[in-house]
């Protein structure tokens, strides 16, 4: 595997030469969660019977794979060493918490000071007199109608 390859494993970027550091989602999933991989799909009659792969993280097929640079699976062995799993699910769950607070909970505006103008008054705005309900006439079988029909409508002859 090429070092290129395992950047992509280890789910860092590279942009403008530099490489940016791996990002914590990714090693979680990359290095510590194991994943199926779908095999093979056989039809029987009308359905599709899909057999998948022992469940093992992308970390252990790179491991595994003839193609693995060594020293690329070096360097990832380092790094899984490094991380404790624990705390980097941790680490995620209190970010998403922060973005959860900012999405839900935006900053009030600040206050304004004693030094600048004062705002002028509100303009004043009519009452809003809500409209009357139409009151609901229970009809047979739980359905119910606006209002009684006039007599009018009834005679049928």
């Amino acid at each position: 595997m090429s070092a290129a390859a395992s950047r992509v494993i280890i789910g860092s970027t590279s942009c403008g030469g530099s490489t940016v550091p791996p990002r914590g989602p990714r090693l979680l999933q990359n290095l510590f969660l194991p994943s199926v991989k779908l095999v093979r799909k056989d039809r029987v009659g009308a359905r599709v019977r899909r057999r998948y792969d022992a469940p093992r993280t992308p970390f252990e097929r790179v491991v595994d794979s003839p193609q693995a640079d060594p020293a690329a699976v070096a360097q990832l062995t380092a790094v899984r060493a490094r991380l404790d799993p624990f705390a980097l699910a941790q680490t995620i769950e209190r970010k998403l918490e922060q973005i959860y607070a900012l999405a839900h909970h935006p900053a009030r505006p600040a206050a304004p000071s004693l030094s600048a103008a004062p705002l002028p008054p509100p303009a004043a705005v009519a009452p809003v007199v809500p409209r009357p309900r139409a009151r609901l006439r229970p009809l047979r079988f739980g359905k119910a109608t606006r209002a009684p029909l006039p007599r009018h409508h009834l005679v049928t002859s």
